[in-house]
């Protein structure tokens, strides 16, 4: 005996909604890991110490304030025009950098003072030394 239920006459098929259901979870599942991996979760390193500044080579004048806002340039007591005027001259050829040691109980009009004055003179490499922590 043979049973008919109608599907005889039919032909295969594929279901497309489930096709496109499991496409767009596929390509969620890619878009979120590319975010994931894209996106930095801050890790700490240590970084490596260098042995030189590459300014090394370069002649530094040096310019130290003191508490009392006293300049000292080349370990010599002068006065802000004549520090300015002396650095500037060194300075010139491009060939000398200007180094700013402050004290921390100096005031901090006398080195921005200092800072603007020696810009003015054409002094262009100017840095401010600093103590490691």
């Amino acid at each position: 005996m043979r049973l008919t239920t109608g599907y005889e006459n039919r032909k295969a098929r594929i279901e497309l909604i489930n096709l496109i259901d499991i496409a767009f979870i596929i390509l969620i599942a890619f878009v979120y890991g590319a975010i994931s991996l894209t996106m930095s979760k801050g890790l700490k390193v240590t970084l490596p110490v260098g042995a030189a500044d590459p300014d090394s080579r370069r002649r530094i004048v040096r310019i130290a304030l003191d508490s009392d806002s006293t300049l000292w340039l080349d370990k010599e007591a002068c006065d802000l025009e004549a520090c300015v005027r002396k650095a500037a001259a060194a300075a010139r050829g491009g060939s000398c950098s200007v180094m700013i040691s402050g004290d921390r109980g100096a005031e901090l009009g006398a080195g921005i003072e200092l800072l603007s004055l020696l810009k003015e003179a054409g002094v262009d490499s100017v840095a401010f030394e600093v103590r490691k922590r």
